[in-house]
């Protein structure tokens, strides 16, 4: 979450506002708060999915008679369960999934900072 929040507000206030600014359109920050809540998810997820890829390969090794999975590979820690996905699949393997995961993280980054952003200037008000 500080990933995201640090995202957002570099992709707020150094590319969507000049961005905005620079074409001099009114009444925009709604916009910029969505675009740079759905860009900060997207980043993140795309830069936090290995750990994603390992920890959820971590977790499913455990799982014995599950009907959905197919195969399982048991790994003997961390470091080797990196070593298999990498001499198994490459570098792809740790991005398995990326494009849901992202489809899924940006609209719901983008409303999250939206809400964010409308209750913190409500607050504000109210506080004034």
């Amino acid at each position: 979450m500080g990933l995201v929040f640090a995202l957002y507000n570099l992709f707020s206030d150094r590319l969507f506002r000049p961005l905005f600014n620079h074409v001099a359109i009114s009444g925009y920050d709604s916009l910029i708060h969505v675009a740079s809540g759905g860009l900060s998810g997207a980043t993140c997820k795309m830069i936090m999915m290995p750990f994603d890829v390992v920890r959820k390969r971590m977790q499913v090794q455990h799982v014995e008679s599950v009907h959905y999975v197919t195969h399982v590979h048991r790994m003997a820690g961390l470091w080797d369960c990196v070593q298999k996905t990498y001499v198994r699949e490459g570098v792809r393997g740790f991005y398995k999934g990326v494009v849901p995961a992202v489809v899924k993280t940006a609209p719901a980054s983008a409303a999250t900072f939206f809400a964010f952003e409308m209750v913190k200037k409500a607050v504000l008000v109210v506080r004034e």
